[in-house]
């Protein structure tokens, strides 16, 4: 046989021709489509920085998390100021001699400010307390 299981596995996790999905495997789809995309852009900005500081392995698994669980679709910032508001505050996490000031040259250069990085710390304080009570 010239078809494995992987390969009909891939097939079936795109829409075929003539193929109808239900509205619950369409949002889902979508869903994860849009978590890769944001996660390719995040790494392409983590790529963009290198040079301002270190971001380990472990710091790369903490964003991945906060960019799949976090929603910020209706907080008026581009996807690429999310996204460096969240390498910014797994920096902050991570390590707590640093402070934001640490970082205003980076929220300016990214028409950020401080009271937009406190609102984004707000979204994620309060998702917690959503999640965990």
């Amino acid at each position: 046989m010239d078809r494995d299981y992987e390969f009909l596995l891939k097939k079936y996790e795109t829409r075929q021709p003539g193929e109808i999905w239900s509205k619950q495997r369409e949002q889902e789809y979508e869903k994860a489509r849009w978590h890769k995309e944001k996660i390719n852009q995040l790494d392409g900005l983590i790529n963009e920085l290198h040079g301002n500081f270190i971001i380990t392995r472990q710091d790369k698994e903490r964003m991945k998390y906060l960019v799949k669980h976090l929603n910020l679709h209706n907080y008026k910032l581009t996807i690429k100021q999310q996204l460096l508001m969240i390498i910014i505050y797994v920096k902050l996490e991570n390590n707590p001699n640093r402070q934001l000031s640490d970082y205003q040259s980076l929220l300016h250069r990214y028409k950020l400010t401080t009271d937009s990085f406190n609102r984004f710390h707000f979204k994620i304080t309060q998702h917690y307390i959503n999640k965990y009570g």
